[in-house]
């Protein structure tokens, strides 16, 4: 019986893609989902090292800090940790090195002299804000990460669209905490008391060394053509391709900022609305929830070079398949966490504590939303990878603007359930949405269900 279920969803996965782009894909998402997984264990074992080593007082002036450093960090990049993605794979993949050679060096130095105003602004509004010289301290020395963290950032996407995506995410998400961690446990295991500050520099330093890794990385995966200097493209033509890169790098900046209002609104407006004890309860929700997401970031990181270099080389019908073959795995994936985190739903949240069993009905409601996301495969990422990222801002902005409606009038009715309520039917039109625009403008169906595809 179990072996007839395996070969079902066998055929059902394979029909969609040729063997040698299955295994390709298989391969760069398994592994990239490892390397979450192994990330995230990471991540939450240097916070727990973070919270015994800092005490409560140092740890909320640090992390406080370090949210700050971190938005900033975000707006640093400017769009080109996703653009770099798309235009990488693009150049590569018709071997136009002399082109990707300007690209790299104009997404870098725009990058850079971005990060460099951005960190200098935050530095400038702490050193004004904050009189406590220990507050200050710490601001101004987090104050280096937008550079290095945006940095680190748009190099690894420069390797993601070279598909080294696994060694990318590992640099990523290894690398720093490991760092931290390390110094962090030593610094406790000698007894010395290590102050918010301290611990700044120890973060900044850890992605400074990933950040450096990830430089050493893009040398030597990319290739040395499209790192000399450029040989055959006018002026005219630079100043054309450079006003492209930079309106698609803008429009995946806004896309970014919108992503940020449609999955953190919801916690926000309960605090505000209901109080802040009815938004740390949603909050453990929400990352419940948030758990399955796992699964498409891991597929989506490695079929969105893929997406890039077939729609360059306008091969419609390997794109097709390759899309298909991508939704049937995020939805067989994201179905069997849903199934189990589902049912396990009020087991899982009586670990955070007792009180944390009445936020059941949010995580339910919330998976119900993320299982529709999966089920409209990666349209926003087809969107994004093809010429169509300003489509996908506006989709993306207005299901924002309907986020926050949304959330005002279910939150007044329903209170935290009304919340999870507006944030599903935010994630199921802008899904509707993008199944919309990726068949009027592509002509592919980039569900799971794969109509378009020839058998």
């Amino acid at each position: 019986m179990l072996s007839d279920v395996q070969d079902r969803i066998r055929r059902f996965v394979s029909g969609a893609a040729g063997t040698s782009l299955q295994k390709l894909i298989l391969r760069a998402s398994s592994g990239t989902l490892g390397v979450k997984i192994v990330g995230a264990g990471l991540a939450f074992l240097m916070q727990i090292v973070l919270t015994r080593t800092l005490g409560a007082a140092q740890y909320g002036i640090y992390v406080y800090a370090l949210t700050w450093a971190q938005l900033v960090a975000l707006i640093s990049a400017f769009g080109f940790s996703t653009a770099s993605v798309r235009f990488v794979s693009k150049y590569l993949g018709q071997n136009e090195m002399s082109r990707l050679h300007d690209y790299l060096a104009f997404s870098r130095r725009t990058k850079t002299g971005i990060s460099l105003g951005m960190g200098a602004l935050f530095a400038v509004i702490a050193g004004l804000v904050y009189a406590e010289a220990e507050t200050q301290t710490t601001f101004l020395i987090a104050a280096l990460l937008p550079v290095v963290q945006s940095t680190l950032a748009v190099r690894i996407a420069e390797m993601r669209g070279a598909q080294y995506v696994v060694a990318g995410y590992t640099i990523e998400q290894v690398v720093r905490p490991v760092f931290v961690i390390v110094c962090m446990g030593a610094a406790a295991w000698v007894g010395w008391a290590v102050l918010s500050y301290e611990a700044m520099v120890l973060y900044v330093t850890g992605t400074t060394l990933a950040a450096g890794t990830a430089i050493w990385a893009t040398r030597r995966v990319l290739p040395s053509e499209a790192q000399s200097e450029s040989r055959s493209n006018t002026h005219t033509a630079r100043d054309v391709a450079r006003a492209t890169w930079f309106r698609t790098a803008r429009d995946m900046a806004l896309i970014a900022g919108f992503n940020l209002i449609l999955f953190r609104a919801d916690t926000i407006m309960v605090g505000s609305l209901i109080g802040t004890e009815a938004a740390g309860l949603y909050a453990v929700a929400s990352k419940g929830a948030g758990l399955v997401a796992f699964v498409i970031v891991a597929v989506n990181a490695s079929v969105a070079p893929m997406f890039a270099d077939l729609y360059a080389k306008d091969d419609r019908d390997e794109l097709q398949s390759v899309v298909t073959f991508g939704a049937r795995l995020i939805l067989i994936g994201v179905a069997s966490a849903t199934i189990f985190l589902f049912a396990f739903a009020a087991f899982l949240l009586s670990l955070f504590g007792p009180e944390y069993v009445a936020s059941v009905p949010i995580l339910r409601i919330l998976l119900l939303g993320q299982l529709a996301n999966a089920a409209a495969g990666p349209a926003l990422l087809l969107l994004n990878m093809t010429e169509y990222e300003s489509v996908s801002a506006w989709i993306q902005g207005g299901c924002a603007v309907l986020n926050i409606g949304l959330n005002a009038l279910l939150i007044w009715l329903f209170g935290t359930e009304g919340a999870a309520a507006a944030t599903a039917i935010t994630m199921i039109t802008w899904n509707a949405l993008a199944l919309v625009a990726v068949y009027h403008y592509l002509r592919i169906d980039a569900s799971f269900v794969g109509i378009n595809v020839e058998r």
